[in-house]
């Protein structure tokens, strides 16, 4: 595994896992802003999570087109919802980050009906998702939540909720 160049260190990690069971991946760990100001843009309207997600976007077609043949997983702290019900963040950002993910060719796994958190626990949905290139060739099996409890261990531990998804190679 080797560890990649990023335009965001302090938000964003990447690697590149030349041999795994599923093949060649490049993995892209996140933090996308929230309402809050990020490199002196104001998180009002969006706009820092909007410039954050652009820096990212050009991330992820920098890494694609240094390793072509790489499935790219890009995944954690979105803030915001892809929930069939509107759960948090705001339909601008969820605009903006649906059309991210459609021109960079990824694919929510954990969104809409796969959201294994709105599935399960509602009021709440995902706010870290899981996306793929929509290039891979594998099925997605399921997603969990942890703890697989009605809500996250906000008081000891996190007030998200950990998400996973199970695939299967074609």
């Amino acid at each position: 595994m080797e560890a990649l160049p990023v335009s965001d260190p302090a938000r964003c990690a990447a690697a590149h896992v030349p041999n795994s069971p599923l093949g060649e991946l490049l993995l892209y760990g996140c933090v996308l802003p929230w309402s809050t100001e990020w490199r002196g843009i104001p998180g009002a309207g969006g706009q820092a999570f909007e410039a954050a997600l652009a820096l990212q976007h050009a991330d992820w077609d920098r890494l694609e087109t240094r390793f072509p043949k790489a499935t790219l997983i890009v995944a954690g702290d979105f803030n915001q919802d892809l929930a069939v019900k509107h759960y948090y963040g705001s339909k601008r950002k969820r605009t903006l980050l649906e059309d991210a993910l459609r021109d960079a060719k990824l694919v929510p796994l954990t969104a809409g009906p796969n959201d294994p958190i709105a599935r399960d626990s509602a009021p709440y949905a995902c706010i870290d998702h899981i996306c793929v290139s929509e290039s891979a060739a594998w099925t997605l099996e399921s997603t969990a939540r942890w703890p697989d409890a009605p809500a996250p261990m906000r008081r000891s531990l996190s007030d998200h909720f950990g998400v996973s998804v199970e695939v299967s190679s074609l």
